[in-house]
Parts: structure tokens; sequence; C-alpha cells
């Protein structure tokens, strides 16, 4: 999503983009009209399921599903230009992809799927070059995040036993591991995603209470529920601190609170009115 003081002080529409497994969606963030328009990618339309954006270049960061590759894409769908390989051996699957950009130092940071429990945390610049494994040996990784004002990476995995999902932080240099909170045992972790300038962390848990939003501190204290009985298909938070907004997906709709649960709203269906405007490549 584009980051702005409001979204009136943007020179163009504001979109909040969504990745699909042939294609991406841009939904328009201003006015009225949010049908989702669709994003061809001129790579004979392959897309995946993780999808990160670099706003000081431009960019976005996409999967392809097929075969496991990361590249980097104009917003417009041109330019593809694979960069990185996050499953040498094709093993994508479980979503657990993810990936992060530290937008000051031009670099990516990934999931490397190593096998079916293991995978790692490596790093490159946005041109490829400079692959380095940042965290390796990780069980049963989901989500990867990036906290810019404190300068940490953040993950969710399990314990050696797979009964706690637990957040865990590191320096950007895969120092310092710590473990800040572990969930209770039976409860999940997902979609981890992190508001730097207030510190607070929030994320998805479907196993709770028919699909819960929760919030913490970073520092993993103060955890409380924000939403409950949002379905087990509740997935991917966006979190916008300069619009006070959280988007998240229920099902086949695009929702959005502000930044402390309240205000739930639907902002469009994905299965809706077809968007019948030009395509993006023509």
């Amino acid at each position: 999503i584009t980051a702005a003081p409001s979204l009136a002080a943007l020179p163009g529409v504001p979109y909040l983009y969504a990745a699909n497994l042939n294609h991406l969606l841009r939904i328009p963030l201003q006015g009225n009209e949010h049908t989702p328009q669709p994003v061809l990618l001129d790579n004979n339309g392959l897309g995946g399921v993780a999808i990160a954006a670099d706003l000081v270049r431009n960019k976005l960061l996409v999967s392809n599903n097929l075969n496991g590759q990361i590249a980097t894409v104009n917003p417009n769908g041109t330019g593809y230009t694979v960069i990185a390989d996050a499953s040498a051996d094709d093993l994508i699957h479980d979503y657990r992809l993810a990936m992060a950009v530290d937008e000051a130092a031009a670099r990516l940071y990934w999931t490397q799927i190593d096998s079916f429990y293991l995978s790692s945390i490596k790093s490159a610049r946005l041109d490829g070059s400079d692959v380095r494994t940042i965290v390796p040996q990780i069980l049963n990784q989901r989500g990867l995040t990036l906290d810019p004002v404190r300068k940490k990476l953040l993950w969710v995995a399990t314990d050696r036993s797979e009964r706690e999902n637990i957040i865990f932080s590191s320096n950007l240099d895969g120092s310092d591991v710590q473990a800040i909170y572990a969930a209770p045992v039976g409860q999940q972790i997902r979609y981890l995603a992190i508001d730097p300038y207030s510190q607070k962390f929030y994320w998805i848990d479907p196993t709770y209470n028919g699909g819960a939003l929760f919030w913490a501190d970073s520092d993993g204290g103060r955890v409380a529920v924000l939403h409950e009985s949002l379905g087990k298909d509740a997935r991917g938070i966006v979190v916008s601190p300069q619009q006070n907004a959280l988007y998240f997906t229920q099902e086949t709709s695009v929702v959005r609170t502000d930044l402390d649960g309240g205000n739930l709203q639907l902002l469009t269906d994905l299965n809706g009115a077809r968007y019948t405007g030009v395509s993006n490549l023509d």
C-alpha cells in the first residue's frame, strides 16, 4: 500500500495490492469506488502467494507459485525480473513463503523453503546479488516481517515439540535471536504484522473463537483480542499507520478497521463487480 501523510496528499491514486495465483489485484483506496482491478504480469501471467512492496523504488516483490522464484515488478505489471529462488527443490506449500523489504538498505528478506518442516531466512540486495543466510534451521516458520524503526526481523515458528507458536526476533544480520511471545498451546499465530511507530504486533488466529484478530505490544505484553468470529479463512494483514488503518481478507471480502480494531467495515468483495476498464498491459 502506498504510504503518505494522508490520501489527499498522494500525487496519484493509492492502491492496496493483493497476490493471486496468476495475477495481482489492486484496489483503489481513494474515493468511493473500490472495485478490484487485475494487474497482469508480463511473465505469461504467473503469480504466487507472497507479495511485498518497496515504496522507495516503486517496486513490488512477487512470488511464482510454480517454481518458488521471487521477482521484482513495476506496479503496472511490467518489468518482471527474477532475483531469487525461494525453493530450490520446488517445495512451495502451506503458505510458508513470506517476504519483507528493508527499504533503507535496499535489501529483500525471504523464507527459504529447505524441507517440508524446516526453512531459513535469506537476504539479498534488490537486484538479487549478495545472497546471505540470515537465520538457519527454523521449524514450521509462518510469516516474516521487518521493523524498520528498531531494525529487527520478526517471524513465527514452533518449538521442537511443535506445540507452541512463538514470535521470534533478531537483528537484521541474524544475531541476537530472541523469543518474544509464545501463544497458548493449541492457538496459532498467522500473518504477523507490525506497526513500527506504535510498536504494536497484529496477527490472526484462525483457531480462536471462530477466527480472531489479536494485537500486542512488541515486547509480547498486553495481548488482546480485537475481533472474533472472523472465519477460518481470514488472511493477510496490511498495516497503514498513516491512514490509521488495518486491511485483511475474510473469505472473498477485503475489510478495513482502525488500528485499535474499531470501525470494522467492508472495503470490497473480490468476487463482486467485475472490472471493465482497459488492461494494464495495453
